[in-house]
């Protein structure tokens, strides 16, 4: 796959695994990542999402939480680069803004908090009215 920019638009990731790395996402593409949630994905190394090599990334606006192992997401390489805006990254076992993602927290509108989920039991992702996450709340 010749490296280059892809982009995916709210999308859900949920209950996908990984035995090492990149649960729901494992790319050496450039990524725009938008209004994506990733729920309950599995990897020792990115849970959620795993960038590798020379990748340029933007994660914007979107949902990482409640991995059952690994880092919500993983920089697998010092070429690699990721920005994160308007985020909630919450509840993974390894991590949730680490490494070159620490500089990302608490600023352009990322949390990490319950983002309140409505019933995941029965694939309901939409945000309870009380979240964190909701755009009413977090103007």
């Amino acid at each position: 796959n010749a490296l280059g920019s892809i982009t995916i638009r709210e999308c859900l990731f949920a209950g996908n695994s990984a035995t090492v790395k990149g649960g729901g996402i494992y790319s050496q593409d450039s990524l725009l990542i938008t209004g994506c949630t990733f729920y309950d994905n599995s990897a020792v190394n990115g849970a959620a999402i795993f960038l590798r090599y020379s990748s340029t990334s933007v994660m914007d606006h979107c949902l990482v939480a409640y991995s059952p192992e690994g880092r919500g997401v993983d920089i697998g390489s010092t070429t690699t680069s990721c920005m994160v805006r308007c985020s909630d990254i919450f509840g993974n076992p390894d991590g949730d803004y680490w490494g070159a993602l620490a500089d990302f927290f608490g600023i352009d509108g990322n949390i990490s908090a319950n983002p309140l989920f409505c019933d995941t039991a029965l694939a309901d992702f939409s945000l309870a009215t009380n979240s964190p996450c909701a755009t009413v709340n977090s103007e």
